[in-house]
């Protein structure tokens, strides 16, 4: 590649560099610093004091051919709160006592940091996804659930919210019966029932061997929230595993964000599942106090 004339814009470059640059060079017909190859001839004037050497630490770096590479950031060249990237190669030209010559390439590979940031960012993201998930489901494990439900009912306050937990009716005797990889089917399908029936932003987690919890907040009223509980009873109704219908059974509690810690309204929503159980299962109820007595 032939570098033939100065860079338009390679003095707002410069200025990010440092004040010592002699020459800025970009190959024809590209403008753009962003997408350009530049080379630059450094002097660096004066001693530079022992321990801190340049031509030293070119040499500790360099290859047989004298030349070093590294990737370097600058910040602000694109704007505020901006960097660019920068892989160069440098080869020390001429060393004196009283100043340093080097020739150095740059390339801008801001594009590719960047890919390579968001990428990172992703896999990040996706492991502490997966941190937060039961594995058998998709849906959130017994302790991400348990704190998110605690900050979204301290952050709610006077919004009327529905705790529910769900217990699968006879997955023992499903376990027993068919195996537990037919067991484990049926958790993932329960799980897929109750993200698709509930409301976008429902907090949906699996707390036990059988059990899920979930809280919906913004609830309009009991009504509502009683419409909410049978569409999800009859929705698990209608799946089939091996044949046969599904059935669970609920314990409900109704609140205001606010008023009750977590573990009170977990407690009382688990006695409203235990009068369900100790019933006919396969139906829901809401907690009342009549329930302690």
């Amino acid at each position: 590649m032939e570098f033939k004339k100065p860079a338009d814009n390679g003095p707002a470059l410069s200025d990010k560099l440092d004040e010592a640059i002699a020459h800025v060079f970009q190959s024809d017909g590209n403008k753009s610093v962003e997408s350009s190859v530049i080379i630059y001839l450094r002097k660096l004037p004066g001693k530079t004091p022992e321990g801190n050497n340049i031509s030293e630490i070119l040499k500790l770096v360099s290859d047989q051919d004298g030349v070093a590479e590294c990737e370097l950031r600058f910040r602000g060249c694109e704007g505020e709160g901006n960097s660019v990237w920068f892989k160069t190669k440098m080869k020390l030209l001429e060393c004196t006592d009283v100043s340093h010559t080097i020739a150095a390439v740059f390339e801008n590979i801001t594009t590719k940091k960047t890919l390579e940031n968001l990428r990172r960012n992703q896999a990040l993201q996706a492991a502490l996804e997966a941190a937060h998930k039961d594995s058998a489901t998709g849906v959130y494990n017994k302790y991400f659930t348990e704190d998110i439900i605690r900050d979204k009912l301290s952050e709610s306050d006077g919004e009327l919210c529905l705790l529910l937990i769900l217990d699968i009716d006879l997955l023992k005797n499903i376990n027993d019966t068919y195996g537990h990889p037919i067991g484990d089917l049926t958790l993932k399908k329960v799980a897929d029932v109750m993200c698709s029936c509930l409301r976008k932003g429902d907090i949906i987690g699996r707390i036990g061997g059988d059990e899920f919890m979930a809280l919906l907040c913004g609830v309009k009223n009991e009504e509502t929230a009683r419409e909410l509980v049978e569409r999800l009873l009859s929705r698990v109704a209608e799946t089939k595993i091996c044949g046969f219908n599904l059935s669970v059974s609920i314990g409900c509690i109704l609140t205001e964000a606010g008023t009750e810690d977590f573990d009170i309204l977990y407690r009382k929503a688990d006695k409203a599942l235990y009068n369900v159980k100790r019933k006919n299962k396969n139906h829901y109820e809401f907690y009342t106090p009549n329930i302690d007595l």
